[in-house]
């Protein structure tokens, strides 16, 4: 089946959107390599790099924050999350360093 209006809209809109992703993890490469999968899913490619933990804290589970003052970027931060089986939340202060937009923490495993 083609794609069709709708579809190719949100396909379309997808590359538009920058995700950044953080590694969390001692898994060398993890931020690249998901960074590669979120460009396999249609997304912009953001920044690649670590959330270390001594300066950001553990988290416990892969999570795709947003701007809560963006609807667009938080709908995009669900579908990603949706589309992956992790979570999705506003960003917070651990954040404040980070690349702007979307940004993904991952953690082991995030696959």
């Amino acid at each position: 089946r083609g794609l069709v209006g709708s579809e190719m809209c949100i396909r379309d809109s997808r590359k538009a959107v920058k995700v950044s992703v953080l590694n969390n993890s001692e898994v060398v490469g993890l931020a690249d390599d998901l960074s590669k999968k979120m460009g396999e899913q249609g997304w912009g490619a953001g920044e690649t790099g670590n959330a270390p933990e001594e300066k950001m804290g553990v988290w416990e589970k892969t999570t795709v924050y947003f701007d809560p003052r963006n609807e667009e970027e938080k709908a995009a931060a669900e579908q990603i999350a949706h589309d992956n089986g992790w979570e999705a939340a506003p960003r917070d202060d651990r954040l404040r360093d980070a690349p702007a937009g979307i940004v993904v923490v991952a953690t082991d495993p995030a696959h």
